[in-house]
């Protein structure tokens, strides 16, 4: 899986590669995970790709979770139960690197120890990506203290897909309203 014109592509031509995978060129390596680079390998590990992009056309609440993201608050702390624990990773690294440019930006916080919620800062947005709701006790604190709080719930492996679709479009529209 490459960008065309790419060295990888020429060496995958040389040496008579079984399938190369072309990726666009114009989706940055942050926002392809629904692009070749996403989508073969989910297709190795069998998933239904018809599926999983039909998931993610239905995905909606980008807009709102963007607006939300740029609402003055700088910091956005993701959080997931553990059957999407690395999704985190993918979403901290796509905000950080979308939105800290010319002095401003989202410090998304990813795997940070829970808190008290007196504890934290009125610097942050909170968002639960809920699967089994192992946080929610976790949760209700932080509603109790008065922290923003987005909950979303993911059903399954699928909603992964959605989730990838919303954040891509839930970062560009926090860029925008940022400014940068």
């Amino acid at each position: 899986i490459t960008d065309p014109g790419s060295g990888l592509e020429k060496m995958a031509i040389e040496r008579n590669f079984r399938k190369i995978f072309l990726a666009n060129p114009n989706v940055g390596g942050r926002y392809s995970a629904l692009t070749a680079f996403g989508l073969v390998p989910a297709a190795l590990l069998g998933v239904d790709l018809t599926e999983a992009l039909n998931r993610a056309a239905r995905s909606n609440g980008g807009m709102a979770l963007g607006a939300a993201m740029s609402a003055g608050r700088d910091k956005v702390t993701i959080l997931t139960d553990d059957a999407f624990s690395t999704f985190g990773t993918w979403a901290e690294q796509l905000v950080a690197e979308s939105t800290g440019k010319e002095g401003k930006g989202i410090l998304p916080i990813e795997g940070e120890p829970a808190m008290s919620a007196e504890k934290y800062q009125a610097d942050r947005l909170f968002v639960y990506l809920r699967s089994d709701g192992s946080k929610d006790e976790f949760i209700s604190q932080l509603r109790d203290a008065g922290q923003p709080v987005i909950e979303i719930p993911t059903a399954d492996a699928y909603s992964l897909f959605t989730e990838f679709y919303r954040w891509e479009y839930a970062t560009a529209i926090a860029c925008h309203l940022l400014g940068v």
